[in-house]
């Protein structure tokens, strides 16, 4: 589905993502791991096609198509959806208003979101529907934001910190879903610090450090791996 291969992407003159390669494969959750200023947010704004990241080598592609260069809803339109970090509401529009402005038709061989099938996903939704953005709580506003990608019926879902600011009981259930839409056969790419939840979900793992891959491998060898979790992501 993507391959990212020896890509470096500057803000101006920093140079942020060092030569990284990370591959998800259709139906597969992959999960980018790492501390705050890794870089997993530049890698996310790199296949998104958003400023200020700026491509200067290395390839992206998805479903063999090159994304270097494309606008953001160029990128949408090919298939990848995004749950951009801090959610991004709008907080004057109704959740409805919000799944209506997101929805794209599905390709032939993909089932079709549509606000039924959301509202059966996240039935909190179902009961908030005519309730304006500002008026969710922040668990509701990441599942918001999670519906408004889906709806533009992508086979690929770029996550990016979806647990940040999210209570446990909260994240237990957000976990929930996700491993639903993973059942489901959608491919994600996870960006995530919280580690417990992204081995719950990931097929497989990627730990970012200072813009570079320091560790991939199986959720069952990162949990072996005292060194690396504690070197790079801080637990034990």
């Amino acid at each position: 589905m993507l391959q990212v291969e020896d890509l470096h992407t500057y803000y101006s003159l920093a140079h942020v993502l060092r030569g990284v390669s990370v591959e998800v494969a259709e139906g597969r959750v992959v999960a980018l791991l790492g501390r705050n200023g890794a870089g997993k947010t530049t890698l996310v704004s790199s296949v998104m096609g958003l400023p200020p990241a700026q491509v200067r080598s290395g390839s992206i592609r998805y479903r063999g198509r090159d994304l270097v260069g494309h606008s953001p809803h160029e990128v949408t339109r090919l298939g990848i959806g995004l749950v951009p970090q801090g959610r991004r509401i709008y907080r004057s529009l109704t959740v409805l208003e919000h799944l209506k402005i997101a929805a794209r038709s599905s390709a032939a061989d993909v089932p079709a979101w549509d606000s039924n099938r959301i509202f059966s996903l996240f039935p909190q939704l179902g009961e908030r529907k005519y309730l304006r953005g500002g008026a969710l709580s922040g668990g509701e506003q990441q599942m918001l934001a999670i519906a408004r990608a889906l709806m533009g019926n992508p086979r690929l879902l770029l996550m990016d910190e979806p647990s940040e600011g999210l209570a446990p009981i909260i994240l237990q259930q957000l976990g929930e879903r996700l491993l639903e839409l993973k059942g489901a056969g959608l491919s994600i790419f996870l960006v995530e610090q919280n580690v417990g939840l992204a081995l719950r979900l990931a097929d497989e793992v990627h730990v970012l450090d200072r813009g570079q891959i320091v560790f991939r491998g199986t959720p069952a060898a990162l949990e072996a791996d005292a060194q690396v979790k504690q070197r790079y992501l801080g637990v034990g």
